[in-house]
This record gives C-alpha cells, structure tokens and sequence, in this order.
C-alpha cells in the first residue's frame, strides 16, 4: 500500500513488500525510490545547501511530474538507471545492437517519473518489468530502416561511375545527381508543405496565429535546407550508399559510418598508403583541405598564403581494376558485410575490422609518431589474446606473444627468414612501445625514419592473417579468443620445430 499524507505518499511502504528474494532490477529500482524520497524530505534550504556542498551530485536528477521541478538524486543513483539498461539489453541480444544506450536511459528516467512520482505505482516486480518494457516500447517506435549517403574523398576519376565494396556502393558525383538530383530538388516543396501544415496543426491546437511561421519563413526553410545540403555535398565527388536494418537512429547513422569507413580501409589496406591517404567521409577530420598561414617578414611586411589540397587521390582509374583483381578484395568485402549485420558475427571478422581500422587511422593519420602506435595497434589486435603462461609456467607478456606471432605472419609474406622477421617486429614495436612510454620523443628524426618500414610490415602482417583466419574459420561464429590463442599456440610451437614457414602452412 502507498503511505499518505506525507511528501512520500507517491512510493511504495517498502518494508511491507514480501520478502521473497527480488531481482536485480527491483533492488535498483528501490534503491532509486528511496533516494528520491530522501530528495523530497529535506526543505528547500537543505537542498540549497547540499547542492552547494556537493556540486558534482547535484547535476544529477530526474523530473518532478507533481511541480515541473526537479530532483536531486545523485551519482549512484543516476547509474542504476545505466544498470537497468544494460542488464535489460545483456539479456535481449536482439535488442542490444540497435539500440542507444543513452537514450534508453533517458527514457527509463522519464517513464520512472510518469510511473512511480505521478502514477504512484507501487515498487514490485510486475511494475518495474511493466515500467522497463515501457521505456524500451516507447524508444522502439524511434526505431526505422534507413539508407543513408555519406559524401567521401576517393580518387579523382573521368570513368568510374560506380563500385561496390560489401554491403556499400560509391557513386562518383556524375552518377549520383543524375539518380537522385531531382528527388533533392523535389525537397524544396516537400519540406515547404510539411512546414505549412505544421503550422496549421499547432494554430489549430491554440497557438498564436500572429506568432505562427509565414509561408515566406517556411519556403525560406524549405531552401535552406535543401542548399545546405548541396552546398556541403558540392565538395565532394563519391556518395557512399549503405543500407541499414531498423535500428535507433543515432544507431543507423554510425553504424553506416563504421561499414564505410570499413570499406575505405579495405581499399587502404589493398591498395597501400601512398596512393589512399586521402580517402574518408565527410565526417572524418582529414576532410578539411584548406588551410592558410600569415607570416611577419624581416622587413615587417605581412605575406598571406593559402593552400588547397584536392580531397581526392589522383592516381588515374586503373586502381579499380587493381582493386577487382586483388585475391583479398572478395574475402575482405564480405567480412564486411558479415560485420555491418546486427547479428553477433563471427570473431575473426571483428577482428579483422579492428585492425583495418587501425591501419586505416594510421593512414589518413598526419604525425609519424601517432602512425606507427596506430600501425602496430593493428597488429595487436590481429595477434594479442591476452597475458598467458608458457609451457614452464612462466609468464608470457603482451609484448613477447604479439612479436612472436606477428614475426611468423611477416615471415609468410614477407619471404624473410624466421630471424630477420623477428627482428623487424621487434624493432617497430620497439618503436612503439618507446613511443607511448616517453622514452623516445614523437619529434625524434628517427621516429619518421621508421615509419615506411613499419607501414609495409603492418600491411603485409594483416594480409597474413587474412589468411591464416580463412583457415582457422573466418566464418565461424563460435570461435573464441580461446580458440584463437590455441591455434597461435600451435602455429608458434609448429614453428619452433624449424620449419620454414609458407602460405599453405599458415
């Protein structure tokens, strides 16, 4: 029962509750309500002082459905909201992939207030299951199918009209407007009307008619819309298009850009830095291309210069044909359509995805020291399974284990022997590990000096594993880091036997 008559009487008696053994999400939600009812019982000057006192928690709140005010309920409080979220969707895997985490949470606290303050439902366990499966019912209707078209920088091209990578096609801008250039024009009396009728609706639910947007302001939004767009898509000449399953939105547009940026480092990958460290979306930072300087001279005059960089690579249309016939470009278009699903995919594919994207960052990336530390990341994460014990009992570190496997991938690829493989690991990931450790300044001479070697190393290692993952069950779903450290296990003994490492044997 509800207790009355008190700044309390819209929470359940707690201590009246059976005390049968309750779950997760019921000791949260008490947990919760007792806070708040901690909230409500202090007087306005004791809030004043405790938010003056503890500033950090005071930030943290909920709404007052009663007064339109607020609640102070603080840190710990706010996080079993988080809780309750990721537990719901830890054990709705289907749900978890596409939904935003912090909008559920944004919802979970909305709908506590609409459920426990205002509706004075009591704290059980029907009621926090009904008050969890609200939220999500409510966030789920945000949920959609959407294709989006993400401008990108490429290769400056006369021919190409179109390509596929996995699950994206690039349209060159020719191709592009001439399928949707129309439709973009079309926006300008679409969005118009829509406006127009908004207007009507809220005018004839009360709203000021003399406050109302004119049908002037609502052409005028109509044009700024749609020429924004084809102002901020003029600098571009490819559109990636992906289409992505129903999903929250902010959801659907990262993924569509982690399934491009995939494809772009595909392409940086196979087709090598020199010729792709321009590729990205509209969203990366590498995208800006112009820059200007102002220098005083000895005489005190001023002297202005501007520089533009062409977005695109310039290296003629024979890469696609390039591209096409790489032996690698099938394999790795479809790990990337395998890990543009919602589906828990397979683990090698996901790693795989890791490192191309630490290969690609490297890439587009402009300081030879953050390169190399993002040029040997890849390599962790095609080779790393954690700190593990030899034979002996001794431990093996991180270090140790990432330059033995990688050495032996080098070595396949490479033509190098077994020795001389191991030691150009070693000495980039040396490199590396005196990078980020301090002991070596990113501005040293000799950090440049190392970075073409620790390029090819990295690409020719990641190729390597491309191949020696197909063996091991690129598509396998249920191949865990267990199951990979074993196979590495093996492959390291195998080659401690002395034997010469080749393609078919990895």
């Amino acid at each position: 029962m509800l207790p009355a008559g008190s700044r309390q009487d819209h929470f359940v008696d707690f201590a009246a509750q059976n005390m049968t053994k309750k779950s997760d999400n019921l000791l949260d939600l008490e947990a919760i309500c007792e806070r708040v009812i901690w909230s409500l019982n202090l007087s306005a000057e004791q809030l004043m002082t405790y938010a003056r006192e503890n500033r950090a928690e005071a930030l943290h709140t909920i709404n007052n459905p009663k007064n339109g005010g607020i609640i102070i309920l603080g840190q710990q409080a706010i996080d079993r909201f988080w809780s309750i979220a990721t537990r719901h969707l830890k054990n709705h895997p289907d749900r978890r992939a596409r939904t935003d985490l912090a909008a559920f949470v944004k919802l979970l606290r909305e709908t506590f207030s609409d459920h426990f303050l205002d509706q004075g439902r009591e704290a059980d366990q029907r009621n926090v299951d009904r008050w969890i499966s609200a939220a999500y019912a409510k966030l789920a209707k945000s949920h959609t199918a959407v294709t989006h078209f993400i401008p990108c920088g490429l290769f400056l091209s006369s021919g190409i009209k179109r390509f596929q990578v996995g699950p994206v096609t690039f349209f060159h801008r020719s191709e592009f407007f001439q399928i949707h250039g129309d439709a973009i024009e079309q926006q300008r009396e679409s969005i118009r009307a829509k406006h127009r009728k908004q207007v009507e609706e809220a005018v004839a639910k009360g709203f000021p008619a003399a406050n109302a947007a004119t049908p002037e302001q609502s052409i005028q939004l109509a044009n700024r819309l749609t020429d924004g767009l084809l102002e901020s898509f003029e600098r571009y000449n490819w559109f990636a298009e992906i289409s992505i399953a129903d999903c929250h939105p902010d959801v659907s547009y990262n993924r569509a850009l982690f399934t491009v940026r995939g494809a772009l480092n595909i392409l940086k990958v196979l087709l090598g830095s020199y010729y792709t460290n321009r590729l990205c979306t509209a969203n990366d930072s590498s995208g800006v291309r112009k820059a200007a300087t102002l220098i005083r001279d000895e005489k005190g005059e001023l002297n202005i210069s501007v520089s533009s960089t062409p977005v695109d690579n310039v290296i003629g249309d024979q890469w696609l044909d390039r591209l096409t016939a790489d032996r690698y470009f099938p394999i790795l278009s479809d790990v990337l359509l395998h890990s543009s699903k919602f589906d828990p995919g397979p683990p090698l594919c996901a790693r795989l995805m890791d490192a191309l994207f630490w290969f690609g960052e490297a890439v587009s990336e402009r300081y030879p020291a953050a390169k190399i530390v993002k040029f040997v990341t890849a390599i962790e994460c095609l080779c790393g399974t954690g700190i593990e014990k030899s034979l002996d009992g001794t431990e093996r570190g991180v270090t140790e284990i990432v330059t033995s496997r990688a050495a032996i991938l080098y070595s396949v690829f490479s033509n190098e022997p077994m020795e001389a493989a191991k030691k150009e690991v070693a000495r980039i990931y040396t490199c590396r590990s005196n990078l980020v450790h301090g002991s070596v300044s990113p501005h040293d001479e000799k950090v440049a000096a190392e970075l073409a070697r620790t390029d090819t190393v990295t690409n020719l290692i990641i190729l390597a594993a491309v191949e020696y993952y197909r063996g091991l069950g690129l598509k396998d779903t249920s191949f865990n880091e267990k199951g990979l450290r074993a196979a590495f296990n093996r492959l390291e003994a195998w080659n401690k036997e002395g034997r010469p490492p080749t393609p078919s044997s990895v």
